[in-house]
């Protein structure tokens, strides 16, 4: 028989086609280190191709889970076309149809361009209470000046959430949030965070760096492993230009990425990134690693 509704765990992802691999890769970390939960995973769509619904479908069979696609039309985010700027697509916007689309209590969010290295069972028990929102607040970026916050309110990143969905709704947040994307769009730089944080000024519930380790401004791995500065880190976000699928590119934590991608159908070429400008960028980091090597006469 079906466990009742308690005992399912919700996960939101949002993504295009092009992110698939992407998306399915953390969808793999996230199912691989819960065995022994029930998750129901939402993917919120702009269209995929059946090929790609297939793939995703396989990495949750055999699993305990289950899986939602749920296809967003721009209809549904018409009003926010002007503010998505050209390095935030529409699914930038489309964790906020959450509420509308998920049909339970909370649900955790999580951006696709990340890999969950542990059991989040913290992150699924957290008592939200009244709170909207629970979240790890932005490694590098506050706006509270721009955006009119009380002054010093944190600002949190937005690629790990844990969404009081109950609350949300009462609150119509969505609306409130959607509101002041369309109102103010010359203050938003970041896509829907910016809106976000706003909104809610701080009313939210942070979370410890672990939950959402951002690096967007670490150093270079040449192998791609672990971070020893960060131990304990439970979800690696790769936040800045710095993805592990570029060739170019070594994060912390890639090897993670390149493992968790391999299971899935999506398997990984490192052609996918081939071009003069990546080649170059390889070669160039490759030079300065070897440069910075050589021992130098004291």
């Amino acid at each position: 028989g079906r466990m009742s509704g308690a005992d399912i765990d919700h996960v939101v992802f949002a993504c295009n086609e092009a992110f698939a691999p992407h998306c399915a890769a953390a969808l793999h970390s996230l199912l691989a280190h819960h065995p022994q939960r029930r998750i129901t995973v939402h993917v919120l769509h702009s269209g995929l191709q059946d090929a790609t619904k297939r793939a995703l479908a396989e990495v949750v069979s055999g699993h305990r889970h289950e899986l939602h696609l749920k296809h967003v039309t721009p209809e549904s985010l018409s009003e926010l076309g002007s503010v998505a700027e050209e390095r935030f697509t529409l699914n930038a916007y489309h964790r906020l149809l959450a509420p509308a689309l998920v049909d339970a209590n909370r649900a955790l969010y999580l951006d696709s361009d990340l890999v969950v290295l542990g059991p989040l069972d913290e992150l699924f028990e957290l008592p939200l209470g009244e709170t909207p929102l629970a979240a790890v607040p932005d490694a590098s970026v506050n706006r509270w000046r721009e955006l009119g916050m009380t002054e010093g309110s944190p600002y949190l990143n937005s690629g790990v959430l844990i969404m009081n969905l109950r609350v949300w709704r009462a609150l119509r947040l969505t609306e409130q949030i959607r509101e002041f994307a369309v109102s103010q769009p010359q203050v938003i730089k970041f896509a829907d965070q910016c809106a976000i944080n706003a909104v809610l000024d701080g009313n939210w519930i942070p979370l410890e760096a672990r939950w959402n380790r951002q690096i967007a401004l670490a150093p270079q791995r040449w192998f791609g492993g672990p971070d020893p500065a960060w131990p304990n880190t439970r979800i690696v976000h790769f936040a800045g230009n710095s993805k592990p699928w570029l060739i170019a590119e070594h994060p912390p934590w890639k090897s993670d990425y390149l493992r968790h991608r391999k299971a899935t159908p999506f398997s990984y070429r490192w052609s996918e990134d081939l071009g003069l400008k990546s080649v170059a960028r390889w070669f160039w980091r490759l030079w300065l690693h070897a440069y910075r090597a050589i021992p130098r006469a004291s």
